[in-house]
């Protein structure tokens, strides 16, 4: 409920992953000559390599000089292609890492001597689902990796320093351990497979690796396996004492280096989303981890002592206000309003959720209430069974997290048809405007009425920040109908379209229509 309130404020503060704002020549454009280059403006800074960019002919043949690089600004990316290309339809297929370091990709079509015909080849053939799959497996079990190494360490350590000298306790955080250090190395060479579109072909690919290594996410990467290694030899080699003190600090940089990887780190106010989303990850790796150890341990014959279970449920009381209050933030910073939380996939996944943290949170209050009651040992099997079913919905949002991870925030995707009526003079139209969102945006007519249109034109301004005025072009689309073509939109706000329908005596009528881009 504290989210849903929370998301009602309105606006979110930044966005994440990069999306195509505009491109020269617009998308499904009919040049007369060959174009020398293609340039693509996105709406933040982005990071491209040479080949990134690809241009392709009818027959699938690259008609670019592999030369991709950032133009004028971070936020431009530009590609020289051969010259005199002969008449038809070219494909321009990218991929490129946005600020956030997600590789995010897309494509469009443009002719030459003619309107572009539908693409006779896919652009995208180096993408695969599966290379996805596998990332997506990465994230979930370096989570859980965290959870076992993270919380298991703080509460063996904390609440249980005896049971440090059996051999299970130790199997787990080793088990953490292990997990943490594979997932980081998937996630590692599926990085830069997935910037560059090659899928598979370019795992193992030295120039792949070396790609990734030049930006954050690398260098964020390797300082998350090095403090691991350095974990791992303070815990060996040290006294108990210092041991503790210098696991702790090297487990808080892992789970810093983990929020800065993502939605968080990119924007105004990405310092603080950082410390949020570092408590946030924190606080859910001590609960889980904490869970894991109950179940497994303590709570399994031979019973442990009553008072370790009393000190559990005071520290996840603890834990779940951090969650809710640093969960409140992230909610509102990547959804931005109740309609994207509805909306969109990310909203979605974001009820889910909800909706399996809530019923942890009833089966913790079952929980601490025989904990309070002072469970006697013949109880223990009961409160054994509660706290697995917790322990099975915190390993749930763990999984459901982890797709958060790699999907775009709904504030940045949430850009719902806008739909209205419009009467010009004695003919009224359906005008539909898809999607609204900065960027590429369609506008459709649907004329009805004895009279005929026999052409329309635009112009797009956002009077408030005195944007514009945008040419908008139209052209038939059938009976009855127009189309726009290469229309973009540049950023958010009240758009106020201006249109001039003339009909076929030649009286035209003028009317302007107002529609929000989220």
């Amino acid at each position: 409920m504290l989210v849903v309130v929370a998301l009602g404020v309105g606006v979110s503060p930044a966005y994440a992953h990069a999306f195509l704002l505009r491109s020269d020549p617009p998308y499904d454009a009919a040049l007369s000559v060959s174009p020398a280059v293609i340039t693509l403006e996105f709406s933040e800074p982005v990071r491209v390599e040479r080949a990134a960019v690809a241009v392709l002919d009818e027959g699938g043949r690259r008609v670019d000089l592999a030369d991709a690089r950032n133009g004028r600004t971070g936020s431009s990316v530009v590609v020289g292609l051969r010259p005199r290309l002969p008449g038809g339809t070219y494909i321009v297929s990218w991929h490129v890492v946005s600020a956030d370091t997600h590789p995010v990709g897309g494509s469009l079509q443009f002719g030459v001597g003619r309107a572009p015909d539908a693409p006779a080849t896919s652009t995208d053939a180096g993408a695969t689902p599966l290379l996805d799959y596998v990332t997506g497996l990465a994230h979930t079990a370096q989570t859980v990796g965290l959870a076992a190494l993270v919380g298991g360490g703080f509460f063996l350590v904390v609440l249980w320093p005896a049971a440090l000298r059996r051999r299970a306790p130790r199997g787990l955080l080793w088990t953490g351990w292990w997990l943490v250090l594979s997932a980081s190395v998937v996630l590692l060479l599926t990085q830069g497979a997935r910037a560059s579109g090659d899928g598979f072909a370019a795992l193992l690919r030295w120039d792949s690796l070396a790609s990734t290594m030049g930006y954050a996410y690398g260098g964020l990467t390797v300082l998350r396996l090095v403090l691991l290694l350095a974990g791992a030899v303070a815990l060996r080699h040290l006294p108990r004492r210092w041991a503790a003190v210098a696991g702790g600090l090297a487990a808080l940089g892992i789970v810093a280096t983990e929020a800065a990887l993502g939605h968080a780190g990119y924007g105004d106010d990405s310092p603080f989303a950082v410390l949020s989303l570092t408590a946030h990850i924190s606080a859910m790796a001590l609960w889980v981890g904490g869970l894991a150890v109950l179940v497994l341990l303590a709570l399994a014959p031979p019973a442990e002592p009553y008072g370790i279970l009393r000190r559990w449920s005071a520290v996840a009381l603890a834990l779940v206000g951090v969650l809710v209050v640093s969960g409140i933030y992230q909610a509102w910073r990547e959804v931005g309003s109740l309609a994207a939380l509805t909306g969109t996939r990310y909203g979605v996944l974001l009820l889910v959720k909800l909706v399996l943290f809530a019923g942890a949170l009833s089966a913790a209050a079952v929980v601490r209430r025989l904990t309070l009651r002072r469970v006697q040992n013949a109880s223990r099997p009961l409160v054994r069974r509660v706290v697995a079913v917790e322990l099975a919905l915190n390993l749930a949002v763990l999984a459901v997290t982890s797709t958060l991870v790699m999907s775009p925030p709904a504030v940045s995707v949430y850009g719902p048809p806008f739909e209205t009526t419009v009467q010009a003079g004695p003919v009224r139209a359906r005008l539909v405007v898809t999607p609204t969102l900065p960027g590429p945006q369609s506008v459709a007519f649907s004329f009805s009425g004895d009279q005929r249109v026999t052409e329309v034109s635009g112009q797009l301004s956002l009077p408030e920040e005195r944007l514009g005025p945008i040419d908008v072009t139209f052209r038939p689309d059938g009976a009855g109908r127009f189309a726009s073509g290469g229309l973009s939109v540049p950023r958010p706000g009240l758009w106020h379209l201006r249109l001039a329908v003339r009909l076929t005596e030649s009286a035209t009528y003028v009317l302007t229509v107002p529609y929000r881009t989220h």
